[in-house]
């Protein structure tokens, strides 16, 4: 089980990324709210295949927030998977190999924050 939680993790970045928004943009309390949805299907994925860390960026140009994880294999029975359901409201889902022989997933979501 996972004791590292997505939103936990990803906080101080979005804090810091805030101060460099500021003051044309602002979090958008709303899409903050969608957004800690997101990590908390992430948390469900993690701990189903347990991974240990999150690996967190904002790209400062899109204003998009990226969040990889690293596991050994995912299993995807059906469509209401937290997989299939965080990949449907991602920008983008990537894939590719992390350390060793682990699988890196890797989801961009859009931005949280609101031009002023």
């Amino acid at each position: 089980m996972n004791n590292i939680k997505c939103y936990e993790a990803i906080k101080p970045v979005i804090d810091m990324a805030s101060e460099r928004f500021a003051p044309a943009f602002r979090v958008n309390e709303e899409k903050n709210n969608i957004f800690k949805s997101y990590c908390d299907a992430l948390d469900s994925i993690s701990d189903e295949c347990g991974t240990q860390s999150y690996e967190i960026s904002v790209d400062e140009i899109k204003m998009t927030i990226s969040i990889a994880v690293e596991c050994d294999d995912i299993v995807v029975k059906d469509k209401k998977h937290y997989f299939c359901q965080l990949a449907e409201r991602a920008i983008k889902v990537r894939f590719s190999n992390g350390e060793g022989e682990l699988l890196k997933i890797e989801f961009v979501f859009p931005s949280i924050w609101d031009k002023q």
